[in-house]
């Protein structure tokens, strides 16, 4: 009977600690926890893990600064849009694992030392796929916002695939790839689109996703799946965003993570067509809902507390 209640115990004590150490001792961090810089620049930040997996970025506020990693995910560049403070966080998740990890810095964005001078351009989309002879416009925005010279230059690198027009209206010319840039007139500053050309444009025609409705538990993950119509459309690009995203937020993929109890509404956005698909996703505690809200998955002091009878008890036999 000792031996079976000794059992219970050390399952018990699993449970508890091995998610809290988990979590104490950190699988992700990254080279800063704090930032500053002006409006219209842009800086590095590197992340580490300890071991493979997922990595998504996002900021706690795209107005004042964005973010666009590189393809491992390991590195983003961050770009300053406007003065004000915001969290650039780092979610990963293991693989074969639920649960999310989550490293941050905190990003101060000072205005410029000349307020009156072009600093940065942001082009709207960054990435296109079109059919030959589609027609779409891009949005270009001068920062800082008190720039007295708002004026910008369009081109493209090849004009025989890709023309644009000094509005920013882009003509897909022939199948192949070029590059739509603007350009600054004060200061030069360019951003650029990538612009790729198919023979033949099958345009969206809606989106669903695979949830209606579903849950999440707190600092885990659901993954949503987004099925366009037709399956052969040109260009399935989809922007995943959030209602509320101090309850869960949804990386580029559409990995939802838990923040804390409630309910958020995650959507899908096509790019082409601008159709919208919706998931009402209810985040919940773990299953140890009887001591307030304590998850195994996150070291909280009321799940510390709950574990130290455990030990001392197991010790005690």
């Amino acid at each position: 009977m000792r031996r079976l209640n000794k059992l219970v115990l050390l399952t018990l004590l699993l449970l508890f600690v091995a998610p809290l150490l988990a979590s104490a001792n950190g699988e992700i961090w990254l080279d800063r926890d704090r930032a500053r810089t002006e409006v219209g620049r842009s800086f590095e930040i590197h992340a580490e893990t300890r071991h493979s997996g997922e990595i998504w970025w996002d900021t706690s506020d795209s107005r004042i600064a964005d973010i666009a990693p590189d393809a491992q995910g390991h590195a983003a560049t961050v770009r300053a849009w406007r003065p004000g403070t915001a969290t650039v966080n780092a979610h990963f998740t293991p693989s074969g694992s639920d649960l999310v990890f989550m490293a941050s810095c905190r990003l101060t964005v000072i205005e410029n030392s000349n307020p009156r001078r072009a600093a940065a351009v942001r082009l709207t989309p960054e990435s296109l796929v079109l059919g030959r002879g589609a027609v779409r416009s891009l949005t270009a925005e001068v920062f800082p916002e008190t720039a007295v010279n708002q004026d910008v230059d369009w081109e493209s690198s090849d004009p025989s695939t890709v023309a644009v027009n000094q509005e920013g209206v882009v003509s897909a010319l022939k199948p192949g790839r070029a590059f739509v840039r603007v350009v600054t007139r004060d200061g030069g500053h360019r951003a650029e689109c990538d612009v790729e050309v198919l023979d033949r444009e099958i345009r969206v025609e809606g989106i669903v996703l695979n949830h209606a409705s579903s849950y999440v538990i707190v600092d885990e993950t659901r993954h949503l799946i987004a099925y366009i119509t037709p399956e052969n459309a040109t260009n399935k690009k989809v922007y995943w965003s959030t209602s509320n995203r101090n309850i869960a937020s949804v990386s580029r993929t559409g990995i939802v993570v838990g923040i804390r109890r409630g309910i958020a509404i995650i959507s899908a956005t096509t790019e082409d067509g601008g159709y919208v698909a919706e998931c009402e996703m209810e985040v919940r505690d773990g299953w140890l809902d009887f001591v307030g809200g304590c998850s195994t998955s996150a070291s909280t002091p009321a799940a510390l507390l709950l574990v130290l009878p455990l030990v001392c008890l197991f010790f005690r036999r």
